[in-house]
């Protein structure tokens, strides 16, 4: 294919015209075609060949591409060649020249970034601009300031912005430079880079900033630290909470009284239990239980676990309430070590009984309390027991049972040289060499007869 320019013509009466908008047209049959309007057009000649939705290929296979050839040589033979071809090296810009819009630069702003702005015509003598077209409405206005533009009017109006240009003693750049050089004193102040650009003392500006960017940094780091330390302490507390609402619950189970089916973190605690024990619970038995299980209590009549609800009756939860207990029952008393047991907290929630170890505390915590459980008690009705302890002396007794009764299910649950092991790393006896509290300790809970088959470590003290 002869040199050709890269400006397409089309084929009319009155001769070749040249086109704009045209666009070439890929074929594999080495022809120079291209598409104008709604039409496929031929290079050479200009020749209008078919509509743009006909499928060219297909019809020139239809013709032959002998017979295509032939039209396109006919059509030279009468017309000539198009300028395409007579004059190959024509450029675009030569035959469509643009009218330059004398209302249209292409400028950087101050922070070097190039961007098309339109000057907006005012009758006082200012040179204003806007990225947007005349006629928008909130235009920021610019004005040219030593080859950048300068933002104005910072959301205010036209009249506000001419105004305060007007003002201005030294002009737009004296301006400039009266609010750089008051940030350059400040030592805590942020020197404006844009302002240093147009100036040319951007150098300056970020040997300023520097000290101040780091120092800010800092505030940032430190405060994004905080607030990562505020969530670890919510997300802790929330799993000490969802930890303990689990525990205290297999423990009412373990003791035989009533689980409340509580919201814990927004979760049902009864529905909580079955996810902990893996025991797999139909979607729609779940939301059941979500919704309208009220509670689990053991009947001492019936000598089973039962419950109360809201609504309709599940008619599955009984099977499913069964492999629960047997669940948290089976967990108490295998796989547990005696250091797991020993962390087990007896159930207070019954019990009128705090911990204080300041006045405030006490105070706050008698406060908790009595509105708990809608008592008016004083420090008069109060005792005070060891480790802190707080409570009616009653309840207090009813704690120190409960801890006896828990002892007293050790030597059901664990072996005589289990506890000893423990309890002579927790007293640290390997560092004294003398294993008298971890002896003692397992005598207590199993008899002096059983202590002495224990096997020890440092055995001096007598049983």
């Amino acid at each position: 294919m002869s040199k050709h320019s890269s400006v397409y013509y089309i084929y009319k009466e009155s001769g070749f015209e040249a086109v704009e908008k045209a666009k070439p047209y890929k074929n594999e049959m080495g022809l120079d075609l291209f598409t104008y309007k709604d039409g496929l057009y031929e290079g050479q000649t200009g020749l209008r060949m078919c509509s743009i939705n006909t499928d060219f290929k297909t019809l020139a296979e239809k013709k032959g591409l002998t017979a295509v050839n032939e039209i396109i040589q006919s059509q030279i033979s009468k017309a000539g060649k198009c300028p395409r071809y007579t004059r190959p090296d024509e450029l675009k810009k030569d035959v469509f020249p643009k009218t330059k819009n004398e209302n249209i630069i292409f400028a950087k702003d101050v922070y070097g970034k190039k961007h098309y702005y339109y000057q907006i015509y005012n009758e006082n003598g200012f040179k204003l601009y806007t990225l947007n077209k005349a006629g928008d409405t909130f235009q920021t206005l610019y004005i040219l300031c030593e080859g950048y533009m300068v933002e104005m009017n910072g959301g205010n109006g036209f009249d506000e912005t001419i105004k305060w240009l007007t003002g201005l003693e030294n002009g737009i750049k004296g301006e400039i430079e009266r609010r750089f050089n008051e940030s350059m004193t400040d030592p805590i102040r942020i020197a404006d880079i844009g302002f240093a650009n147009v100036l040319g003392r951007y150098d300056e500006a970020m040997q300023h900033n520097k000290p101040i960017y780091e120092a800010r940094k800092l505030e940032y780091q430190k405060a994004d630290a905080e607030r990562e330390a505020r969530r670890i302490a919510e997300e802790t507390a929330d799993k000490e909470k969802y930890e303990q609402a689990v525990q205290t619950a297999e423990n009412r189970i373990l003791n035989k009284k009533t689980v409340d089916n509580d919201k814990i973190n927004d979760k049902s605690l009864i529905m909580q239990l079955f996810r902990k024990h893996e025991i797999a619970v139909p979607l729609k038995t779940q939301g059941w239980i979500i919704h309208s299980l009220d509670d689990m209590y053991y009947s001492e009549k019936r000598s089973r676990w039962s419950y109360h609800y809201t609504g309709n009756d599940s008619m599955v939860f009984y099977n499913y309430l069964d492999k629960l207990v047997s669940s948290v029952l089976a967990e108490s008393r295998q796989g547990m070590t005696y250091e797991d047991y020993k962390k087990q907290q007896v159930n207070t929630d019954d019990l009128k009984i705090f911990f204080a170890f300041s006045n405030k505390q006490f105070d706050e915590n008698l406060a908790v309390l009595n509105k708990k459980f809608n008592t008016n008690l004083e420090a008069k009705d109060l005792v005070s027991a060891f480790g802190g302890m707080v409570g009616v002396k009653e309840d207090i007794t009813e704690f120190l049972n409960r801890i006896d009764e828990k002892n007293k299910k050790i030597p059901e649950l664990f072996s005589p040289q289990e506890v000893y092991d423990y309890e002579f790393g927790n007293y640290e006896c390997g560092y004294v060499c003398n294993d008298e509290e971890a002896i003692k300790i397992a005598a207590e809970y199993f008899g002096a007869d059983t202590a002495k088959k224990i096997k020890r470590k440092y055995g001096y003290a007598e049983i």
